[in-house]
């Protein structure tokens, strides 16, 4: 009989959850970029936090995502910012399946 996609499709996942453990229990660099990234989303929702709170007592927002990808790009020393952060979110992303 064969196999459902369902099937196949959680044989993937479970396969994906198995690589980043052994890959995280193994490496140290990618324990500590796991870490940060976990920083860069708290920080992340701080700011929008922030921003939402400001909007509801002010009546105009404070920053807007786009607002601060801007601004961090129009310094030489924002873009390098920018970039790390978004290398951490993507790390965040990657490493979210595995909880």
């Amino acid at each position: 009989m064969p196999k459902k996609k369902h099937d196949i499709e959680e044989e993937v996942v479970e396969e994906y959850k198995d690589f980043l453990e052994k890959l995280y229990d193994r490496s140290k660099i990618y324990r500590n970029l796991v870490f940060m990234s976990r920083v860069a989303r708290m920080i992340f929702y701080l700011i929008l936090g922030v921003s939402i709170i400001f909007v509801v007592l002010s009546g105009k927002p404070l920053v807007t995502t786009e607002k601060i990808i801007y601004t961090l790009s129009s310094h030489p020393v924002g873009k390098i910012l920018a970039v790390i952060f978004g290398f951490l979110l993507i790390i965040y992303g990657i490493e979210k399946p595995r909880g």
